[in-house]
């Protein structure tokens, strides 16, 4: 049944029923006032006939026979008159019969179908109801007649039913609206068709409403419209950008998210191309994705790069879904953008953190490595250097032996600086701390650094002005400057060129800094610098990120510390090295050293001077405890030692050690102390001596530099450090010289 058909059905049957009061089957023909009217139409024709015959008797013959023809004519017509309306009467039961059962077809259909059906008066009583409104509301009929229907409405939609009711009071005298209502069942949904019942007049006498329950159908309703609501402020209020493309690639549609990632208005977008905002290399892209895109239905992760208004770039990651019509056809895409541009640059930091970290232990093994093999190496060297002093010692000025001794022991300082170089390299090579003029030693360094380079090569200097001073080693600092010069002219490989060198002072910021090779600490500030610029053939960024890994080299193979060298000095003194280079365009060294007031309290914390205890002795003979793990080294010592008129004696460890130095406490004068040996280190010793003698003489040895030993022995008094390879003449002098002054300060006390 369709909405308002029932109601239109009601109207008809209650007109039906109200024309049965004035039906012609509610009376029957008045035979009786018929008969009467006959026998006074036929007294008064008598009385009318014999009138006539006492008056006009002549003529009563012609008379006599009209007025029987007219009373014929009357009887006839009566006659006829009757029949007529006895088949009116007829027809009128039949017309009566077929409305009676039209009526109760309408009843019937009204009392046994599910929707509900009232009629209602003026003041909204109810009038009629019909059987499944009773039923919904679990009241009879007899309950529901004369009552209120409002107070049946749920409070919140009272308002929205009085004003459908109003409309419908206006033509066309109809209106439809939703309500709940308190049922049996509990409150329930119903869709109301309402419309109004018209007297002859045109007013309005009642309200008849056919209502259908539609409680599913509006919860759905209203689930989907909760959804939709949280979707659309989910939608808005997305942190994410949101985009509808249709076939072409056009906007059909942008949240505001969208909006704010790229800057824009909506009315700048909406019906442009998504290519519009991309870069140009991206363009293309997308287009070969959007193809895919629509082929598969779905895109997982793109990246395009997007332009915002102010030309800025934004990286963008895209994934969606295409949607189609109820026949299949694509009707358009739908897409959540992510802006991964700041998460793409820390993916960028992280992974150069991480290789800066790679880089960082992979030097630091390699400079442990490197300090390890330096201090093997300079035990060997002292072996050899030791022999071969000795062998010249006892050999005659004109031996012919003595020329390839003393080519053995050139060889063997050639191989120190060597090692030196190596732990340079790995950070632990002998610094002479000082305030350096960087500017004057340049100056003064020129032509050492012209004689580095082929005089093919123009060399240029500039910039030598007055510089703040630096807390460094000049030595290590020429090492550095004339490493970079020969390795700038050797890259032009026998053609020409030129070299630059230039200082000049920065402010180097963290940025600045990150971008520099090192593994320790530098903190922002100013610099001091000098750099060596060549135009030669450069480098491209493969090789530019291996030049200071050791041994690494363009050229031939045997070369290649002397980079790695230079930055382990730099290293050292608490600066850095930047280094830029293009394939074809020359490479640029920058050399980074704090200003003195920086580098004052590193540098004099890491430098300490060793405290030594300097003393000499009377003439008797001086008693040295030596103590190594390497044997020919000891007997080198020893031989070297006692040639001078010293007595010596040997332990091989420091447990020997301290068994020799408790037996002969009375007759030692020094303790020369190797660091690095098995069972007891040579701390240890130190410590244990220092406690059974606290005045003992210790001299110390290792083939680490002087700066790493004494950072670590600061707080212990010393006599002095000797790094290997030991120059055995040199050492003698210096065992001799601080016995002597402990002697002499000996008897001074004594004589006060």
């Amino acid at each position: 049944m369709k909405k308002g058909q029932a109601f239109v059905h009601t109207v008809d049957a209650r007109a039906i029923g109200a024309g049965t009061e004035h039906s012609p089957l509610k009376s029957r023909w008045p035979w009786g006032t018929t008969a009467i009217l006959l026998l006074v139409a036929m007294v008064a024709l008598g009385g009318l006939l014999w009138f006539f015959q006492q008056r006009h008797a002549d003529q009563w013959s012609s008379t006599m026979i009209g007025m029987t023809g007219v009373s014929a004519l009357l009887l006839l017509g009566i006659v006829l008159a009757a029949s007529g309306w006895k088949r009116g009467v007829n027809r009128a039961r039949q017309s009566e019969a077929a409305l009676a059962q039209s009526e109760q077809q309408y009843r019937m259909l009204v009392e046994n179908q599910s929707d509900l059906m009232v009629e209602a008066d003026m003041d909204h009583r109810l009038i009629f109801v019909s059987q499944s409104y009773c039923r919904t509301f679990g009241k009879s009929e007899d309950e529901l007649l004369g009552t209120r229907f409002f107070p049946l409405i749920h409070p919140g939609d009272r308002d929205l039913t009085a004003d459908s009711l109003k409309k419908a009071l206006s033509p066309p005298y109809t209106s439809e609206h939703d309500d709940r209502a308190m049922t049996v069942d509990g409150w329930r949904w119903f869709h109301w068709a309402i419309n109004c019942v018209l007297d002859a007049k045109g007013d309005v006498t009642s309200i008849i409403g056919v209502g259908r329950d539609i409680t599913e159908r509006k919860e759905a309703q209203l689930a989907l419209a909760d959804s939709e609501q949280r979707f659309r402020k989910l939608y808005e209020q997305s942190p994410l950008g949101y985009q509808s493309l249709d076939i072409d690639g056009n906007i059909l549609e942008v949240n505001p998210a969208w909006l704010e990632m790229l800057d824009y208005d909506s009315d700048q977008v909406i019906g442009k191309n998504f290519c519009d905002y991309l870069t140009h290399e991206h363009k293309s892209l997308f287009a070969e994705r959007f193809l895919k895109f629509k082929a598969s239905g779905e895109i997982q992760g793109a990246e395009f790069q997007m332009i915002r208004r102010d030309g800025q770039r934004v990286l963008v990651a895209i994934d969606g879904k295409v949607g189609y019509d109820s026949k299949g056809n694509f009707k358009q895409t739908h897409c959540m953008l992510r802006d991964i541009t700041d998460a793409r640059k820390a993916e960028m930091q992280e992974r150069e953190l991480d290789d800066k970290i790679q880089q960082a232990q992979k030097l630091e093994s390699l400079r442990v490595l490197a300090g390890g093999v330096a201090h093997d190496f300079n035990n060997l060297l002292t072996i050899i250097l030791g022999n071969a002093d000795l062998a010249i010692r006892g050999l005659d000025e004109d031996s012919t032996m003595r020329e390839s001794l003393e080519e053995i022991r050139v060889a063997g300082k050639r191989a120190s600086a060597l090692s030196l170089q190596m732990l340079a390299y790995s950070g632990r090579g002998a610094l002479n701390i000082q305030a350096m003029d960087l500017a004057r030693h340049l100056v003064d360094r020129q032509p050492l650094l012209r004689a580095a380079a082929p005089s093919r090569i123009t060399m240029e200097f500039r910039g030598m002005e007055d510089l703040p001073r630096v807390k460094a080693d000049p030595s290590q600092i020429r090492q550095v400057l004339v490493n970079l010069v020969t390795n700038a002219a050797e890259a032009f490989d026998g053609g020409h060129g030129s070299i630059s060198v230039s200082a000049g002072v920065m402010q180097a910021d963290s940025q600045y800094l990150a971008a520099c090779p090192h593994d320790h600490d530098i903190r922002a500030g100013e610099f001091v610098y000098f750099e060596i610029a060549d135009d030669g053939p450069g480098m491209d960024a493969e090789t530019l990120g291996r030049v200071f890994d050791p041994f690494f080299s363009t050229k031939f193979p045997g070369r290649g510390l002397g980079l790695a060298a230079s930055q382990g000095i730099v290293r050292g003194h608490k600066g850095t090295i930047r280094m830029t280079s293009t394939a074809g365009k020359g490479t640029t060294v920058r050399v980074l050293l704090p200003v003195l007031e920086q580098v004052c309290e590193q540098v004099d914390a890491e430098h300490k001077p060793t405290q030594q205890i300097a003393i000499e002795s009377d003439d008797k003979a001086e008693t040295i405890l030596v103590v190594d793990d390497e044997g020919s080294l000891l007997r080198i010592v020893r031989a070297s030692f006692e040639e001078d008129g010293m007595e010596v004696l040997l332990a091989s460890d420091g447990i020997e050690a301290l068994q020799v130095f408790r037996k002969h406490l009375d007759r030692i004068d020094l303790v020369l102390l190797d660091l690095t040996m098995p069972r007891m280190s040579g701390v240890e010793v130190l410590d244990e001596m220092q406690k059974i003698c606290p005045d003992v003489l210790v001299l110390l040895t290792s083939g680490f530099s002087e700066e790493e030993v004494m950072d670590r022995l600061a707080d212990r008094n010393v006599a002095g450090f000797v790094q290997k390879p030991i120059q055995f003449h040199a050492l003698r002098e210096r065992v001799r010289k601080i016995i002597r002054h402990r002697a002499d300060k000996v008897n001074q006390t004594t004589a006060t």
